[in-house]
Order: structure tokens, then sequence, then C-alpha cells
């Protein structure tokens, strides 16, 4: 599977996240409408233009997305799925951490996704069997053996269930970043090495970056080491872990499995 113009996909999702960044503090973009889902102005608007790129450029499919209330059952064979703004929180705060994501799904699993980062003009795709691509140019991923395993979270600094197994691995570095399919996809193109997630997830929030993992044989898992399938349903409350399997050992993964797990729903 191929989208129709990758190339003007590209230059368009670009505008469009340049619209993004330069209307933070707009309060037309960045008025909450639903505080309960934290969901903007800017979100629909995103949403708008994202499906209208993506029917142009990509493939003419029904489009579903974050902000379009639906059930599993709606979806069809074919279809785009997509986060508009992934991070709000970190939008509206002025931080780095959100991206614009879509993955096109067909029989329940993606054959191309992509992940722009808007404050890094950073373009992110991926076509199953074919590689990882940055800003149109394919790109190599090496699991940096020799570094310290990198921890990603959003928060300035670990808590809860990450504090507890950095004080049992005092070696792991920490990053902060907003973003989960942001943080998902910096494990898979190995600039950090584990995420952990407690919190509830939605599979707009992980598909667009779960191919960039099987592409490099990296592993999205419930937080109990079980895999799960997409396309059954949309919600999701068994923690996620995120890493690459070439750093992560048995007995760190083993570890994470036995400690105590508080979810936060």
């Amino acid at each position: 599977m191929k989208v129709n113009n990758i190339e003007c996909l590209i230059e368009e999702i670009k505008k469009i996240g340049d619209l993004l960044k330069i209307n933070k503090k707009n309060y037309e973009w960045s008025e909450v409408v639903d505080i309960k889902k934290n969901t903007t102005r800017g979100d629909y608007k995103l949403d708008n233009l994202l499906k209208i790129a993506l029917l142009k450029f990509g493939v003419d499919v029904p489009y579903y997305s974050e902000e379009i209330l639906h059930k599993i059952t709606d979806r069809p064979k074919n279809y785009w799925l997509a986060d508009p703004i992934d991070g709000t929180s970190s939008w509206l705060g002025g931080f780095e951490g959100y991206v614009i994501q879509a993955a096109y799904i067909e029989n329940k699993k993606p054959l191309f996704s992509f992940i722009y980062w808007p404050e890094r003009q950073k373009f992110f795709h991926c076509y199953r069997g074919k590689g990882i691509f940055l800003n149109g140019k394919k790109v190599l991923i090496h699991p940096n053996y020799n570094q310290p395993i990198t921890l990603i979270d959003n928060y300035p600094e670990p808590k809860g269930f990450v504090k507890g197994l950095i004080a049992s691995y005092p070696d792991i570095k920490y990053k902060e970043m907003g973003s989960l399919g942001l943080k998902s996809l910096l494990v898979g193109i190995g600039c950090c090495d584990l995420f952990i997630k407690t919190t509830k997830f939605r599979d707009w929030d992980v598909i667009p970056a779960k191919l960039f993992l099987n592409e490099i044989n990296f592993k999205m898992l419930y937080l109990n080491g079980n895999s799960f399938i997409f396309g059954n349903q949309i919600e999701f409350d068994q923690g996620l872990l995120v890493y690459n399997p070439f750093k992560i050992d048995g007995r760190m993964i083993n570890h994470i499995k036995e400690m105590e797990i508080k979810f936060e729903f």
C-alpha cells in the first residue's frame, strides 16, 4: 500500500503543523470546549484539516479520529485513524511535546502511518515492511547498545511506578516528553529505550507508533507483558509497556511484571 502523493502529503501536514504552532495563544484555537476530554477548538480545526489532507493526498477511505464520536463496529475494513493533536496539554502549555498523527488501517492492521512533530519540523512516516522515513528520507535505526537506558515519561521528575523502577535501577536516565504517541515513537526510533504507562489509552494514541516499532522488532505490550490486538476495542486499561528488547533484558521485564501496579483511571 502507498499513499497517492507522499511528497504533497508531507508538505500539507507541515503547513497544518505550522498553523498549530502559531495559534497556541490564539483563543479561537486554544479555548477548551470539553473540559473532561481536554478538547480545544484547535483539536476540531486540526481534525478537519487533517481529514481533507488525507483524503486528497493519501487514500480516499473513511476517516475516524479522537474527535469523531464512534464505536469500533462503525469502522469498515479500510480506514484512516487519526489523533489530530496528540499531546493537547503540551500544546496548550507552550511545550514542544505534541504531534499530529494518523495511520491507514486495513483488516485491523496499520499499513502506513505518520507522526509529525511541529516544534522540531520532523515528519516521520512508515510503510509496513519498507522501513522508517524522516522528512522523506529513509533512516536506519540503531539500538545504541553502549548508551545508558533512557526511560521517557511526561512529568518533570519521575513519579509513581516509574519512580519505583528507577529506584531499583539507578543507572537509568530519565527524559520528559508530553504526547503518548511521541513517547512511543522516540522509543521506536532509538532515542529512548523504555516507556511505561499506567493510565487508560485509546487505539488512536498508539497505532501510528506501533507500526514504527514493528519495523525494527521493538515491543509494545500490556504492562503485564501480554500482547494485545487492535481492531476489537478502542479503549485499553491494562497499561502500556514500550521498549527496546535489545537493551531491556528479561530480568528488567520480569521485575516490571512483578511490581505492584496502581492503575490511575
